[in-house]
């Protein structure tokens, strides 16, 4: 591959994925500008790789799989946990600089991630590839190796318990 080729098949790469990167760098770790940091470092990965001559098969999923690599490393690399107080008041500096629908957009979300970081790391895992990622069934099974039929599963599974997580978080509040 020429490097022409080369460089317009990163650009075309980075069009189309980038966004989806992102997120699911950002949905792990919570830090937008450390998460465009590591989003750079994954493009980065990809265009070394591709620049040594070698093919890349599916884009997303070594994408994805160098995101995930990544956020790992990010986590090991994190000598002392944030506590709640830091957080909350991380949420609250941008919450005040929001609208109300903003707002409210923000705490369902905050609601949802929430659940979902209930689910076992199995369920976990094909829920945040599915809708936060946009991954099809397919490229989920490609990338865990395992049978389409397996993650479909698999996603019905956690779809149905984390409604269940869902339904008794609401009885509680109430």
């Amino acid at each position: 591959m020429q490097d022409e080729d080369r460089k317009m098949l990163f650009d075309n790469v980075y069009e189309e994925h980038a966004d989806t990167v992102f997120r699911h760098i950002y949905f792990r770790i919570s830090d937008r500008e450390r998460a465009k940091e590591i989003t750079q470092d994954v493009f980065m990965r990809f265009w070394e790789y591709i620049s040594s001559g070698q093919d890349v098969e599916n884009t997303k999923s070594f994408l994805i799989t160098s995101a995930h690599n990544a956020v790992v490393n990010e986590y090991r690399s994190r000598k002392n946990d944030v506590s709640l107080d830091e957080m909350l008041e991380k949420v609250g500096d941008k919450i005040e600089d929001t609208k109300v629908l903003k707002l409210e957009s923000r705490l369902l979300a905050m609601d949802v991630f929430e659940c979902i970081s209930l689910l076992p790391a199995n369920y976990k895992d094909v829920i945040v590839y599915k809708y936060v990622d946009d991954m099809s069934t397919k490229d989920i099974a490609d990338l865990l190796g395992e049978t389409e039929s397996n993650i479909s599963v698999r996603i019905h599974r956690a779809s149905k318990k984390l409604a269940e997580i869902i339904k008794e978080k609401e009885q509680q509040e109430e």
